[in-house]
């Protein structure tokens, strides 16, 4: 139970400043992306040379769950999926034997920058750029770019690629020549033809299909249902994971609060559970308005008074990051 608590870190830690999304990233100039899903066998490198499929010094490494990306980073499945969270709450799902590299993620005057290459396999993108953001996937020699909220598939293997948009719309840039395509179409290339790509109707979906819808269903309920209790309009990434692993209450006088499933009133972050020992730390009471942080849980689970004057506490999130040891 408290190694999941480390996915509420990339969650909250936004709210315990009191600060958007965007403006962290003007203040920071630092991308907010993880690996927010895990199965099977999966694995990254964070450099490599020209190409990683044949770069024997990668140095590829397990990959774990919530795991940052920076740019550079490549991400790899063998028999397994994996799933990857932007700030903005785009998410892209690799599927089996995938190959992914996040060359380019940036900003430029605030705007978010994301340039993808799918180097091989299978990958769904669920989209929706704020104004000025700029996303797109390179399968092939191919690029697919989304302008506005759009869910579209890429597979890039030896003999070709091909692009399905699934909801909304994309371009597909090919040398110097765009074509836009709408939910329903497809677009593939052949690697060894040169002609023209061939437009035509969306595959039909299969089992790699039906799993990504599951996880964007269960991703965007989980994440509506956790935003009901903190008044900000910005989108917070890994907040759902409070949904999954936890529950909210009202207490008066502080508003709603939340703790993990299995804990009681009294839960303590210093409490021992499974084993594993948590060594720190505090959870806070912020105010979004105002960004001050108004009082903490301690070792002992009351609430302290740290500084006063602020406004009413509005959520419940936490303010430091979890160590274990055992």
């Amino acid at each position: 139970m408290t190694h999941r608590l480390f996915l509420l870190i990339c969650a909250i830690s936004l709210f315990c400043l009191g600060l958007s999304p965007r403006t962290l990233a003007d203040n920071s100039h630092a991308r907010i992306v993880r690996l927010s899903l895990v199965q099977g066998d999966v694995r990254f490198a964070p450099s490599f040379r020209d190409d990683p499929l044949t770069d024997t010094n990668a140095g590829w490494q397990a990959a774990p769950l919530n795991l940052p990306i920076r740019q550079g980073y490549v991400v790899a499945t063998d028999n397994g999926r994996a799933e990857v969270e932007f700030e903005n709450g785009a998410m892209m799902f690799l599927g089996a034997n995938t190959v992914v590299e996040f060359y380019d993620l940036s900003l430029r005057d605030g705007d978010r920058i994301t340039r993808l290459v799918l180097r091989q396999g299978t990958s769904t993108v669920y989209v929706n750029p704020s104004n000025g953001d700029y996303f797109s996937v390179t399968g092939g020699d191919f690029t697919v770019e989304a302008a506005g909220r759009a869910t579209f598939r890429l597979d890039n293997f030896d003999d070709g690629s091909a692009v399905n948009i699934e909801k909304g719309h994309a371009n597909v840039l090919r040398g110097k020549k765009s074509t836009p395509l709408d939910k329903g179409q497809s677009l593939s290339a052949h690697a060894v033809d040169s002609a023209e790509p061939v437009i035509g109707r969306a595959a039909d979906t299969d089992d790699f299909d039906r799993w990504v819808s599951g996880r964007i269903d269960s991703v965007v309920t989980a994440t509506n249902y956790s935003s009901q209790y903190v008044n900000s309009p910005n989108y917070s990434a890994g907040f759902g994971d409070l949904y999954t692993y936890g529950s909210w209450f009202s207490m008066g006088g502080y508003g709603y609060c939340w703790r993990p499933f299995g804990m009681s009133f009294g839960w303590s972050p210093s409490a021992t559970a499974a084993g594993t020992r948590i060594r720190s730390s505090a959870i806070r009471l912020s105010d979004p308005r105002r960004g001050v942080g108004c009082r903490i849980i301690t070792a002992d689970g009351f609430f302290r008074r740290l500084t006063g004057g602020c406004g009413r506490p509005r959520a419940l999130v936490l303010a430091a990051l979890f160590t274990t040891g055992r």
